[in-house]
């Protein structure tokens, strides 16, 4: 081929407006040509040799190729005035019709990895990815799916043992359920469906909550309390001595506005009976009298060597609280039990006597026993020296 033109340097075939640096850039990075003719790239402002340079910016110019011009249309400089002398590249990002694009600047080595700004005559900076540096990075869109279920768990934060060695969880607000779709994108809200057994119906929804973090919480005072609502009641046999009942919960994420995605598995609620109604078998109800706070649970954290246990013939359509309160309250009792497993579709507890760190839990810094620990769905574990100090 037969080179048509060159811009920059010595040779450059054009002459620059609207520019005040001399050269014009130095050292650039990731020139690129955009739809609409102009040339958009990262301007280092400095280059290996160079005694003093300038901060480095994105830079945006418009050719004339009658005229041979290349005027400055946009440009952003370093939000620090820093000067990169590696690396560096910018983005102009597409989002969407009705959108408008906005800029992705990152700043090779002098950091941050990158700045996102407004496409404006005063930009903005949108956001930014501080404490990292790299060589360019790329803004695309990306969905996620997963093959897991969603996650539901029941905890309590509040403290077990108040003064007098009287239970402070006594109170249905004090008792949260978490859930969550890890990995999963385009969640625009959750339903909670409610049953009287593991089968719970998804034909009617008891709640609907707009998604607003990675993880949503419903207190078991909100779901008591919009049963009332809708005059929805708890009820037993006949029998005056049934001191508990159990309510059981499965949520649905909804994808955009009225895509279902794939339910949860059953949450069993255990209530205590606090008084019932002769005539109708309805039942006011208590929260459980123990839990494990939620800070001491780490679902679906297993070790590396539980992947490859054959996974059972059918899941276990049910996430029994009270079974994997039950394994916690073992290895808390344990003298040797460091970290409980509790494998939902099975039922096993396994007690590991490693010393492991979780979470925001440490119990000793052990580099190559925390490697061990993996991702792994339908596993409920955590460390005994955290239900340890809660139940103290």
């Amino acid at each position: 081929g037969q080179i048509l033109w060159r811009m920059g340097g010595h040779t450059s075939d054009f002459t620059f407006i609207g520019e005040d640096m001399d050269p014009p850039f130095v050292g650039q990075h990731h020139a690129q040509q955009l739809a609409d003719g102009n040339i958009l790239m990262y301007d280092n402002g400095s280059r290996s040799g160079m005694r003093a340079g300038r901060p480095s910016r994105a830079l945006e110019l418009s050719l004339d190729l009658n005229k041979m011009t290349a005027t400055k249309v946009w440009s952003f400089p370093h939000p620090n005035k820093k000067t990169s002398t590696c690396c560096g590249g910018v983005q102009k990002v597409d989002n969407g019709e009705g959108n408008p694009p906005t800029m992705l600047i990152g700043w090779g080595s002098t950091g941050p990895f990158f700045t996102e700004v407004t496409y404006d005559d005063n930009p903005t900076i949108i956001r930014e990815f501080e404490g990292f540096r790299g060589h360019r990075p790329l803004l695309h869109s990306w969905e996620g799916f997963s093959t897991e279920r969603p996650r539901l768990l029941l905890c309590s934060d509040a403290n077990t043992q108040a003064s007098g060695g009287q239970p402070s969880i006594a109170r249905l607000q004090d008792w949260t359920m978490h859930f969550s779709f890890n990995g999963v994108t385009g969640i625009s809200k959750w339903r909670l469906y409610i049953g009287a057994d593991s089968d719970v119906p998804l034909s009617r929804h008891l709640m609907e909550r707009s998604k607003t973090a990675f993880e949503e919480i419903v207190t078991l005072q909100e779901l008591v309390d919009t049963m009332a609502a809708r005059n929805m009641t708890l009820t037993t046999k006949s029998d005056a001595n049934v001191t508990d009942v159990a309510l059981y919960v499965r949520v649905v994420p909804v994808k955009g506005d009225s895509e279902l995605l794939r339910p949860s598995k059953a949450l069993k609620v255990p209530l205590v009976v606090s008084s019932r109604d002769e005539e109708s078998g309805a039942v006011s109800v208590s929260p459980p009298l123990s839990a494990v706070p939620c800070r001491c649970y780490q679902p679906d954290i297993g070790l590396r060597e539980h992947l490859g246990r054959p996974k059972p013939e059918r899941e276990s359509p049910v996430v029994d609280m009270a079974a994997i309160r039950e394994c916690a309250g073992a290895c808390a009792d344990s003298d040797k039990c460091e970290t409980f497993f509790f494998f939902e579709d099975t039922g096993q507890c396994e007690m590991d006597e490693k010393k492991r760190e979780m979470g925001e839990s440490f119990v000793e810094k052990k580099h190559e026993s925390h490697q061990e620990l993996h991702s792994l769905g339908g596993v409920v574990s955590g460390l005994s020296a955290c239900v340890q100090e809660e139940l103290a």
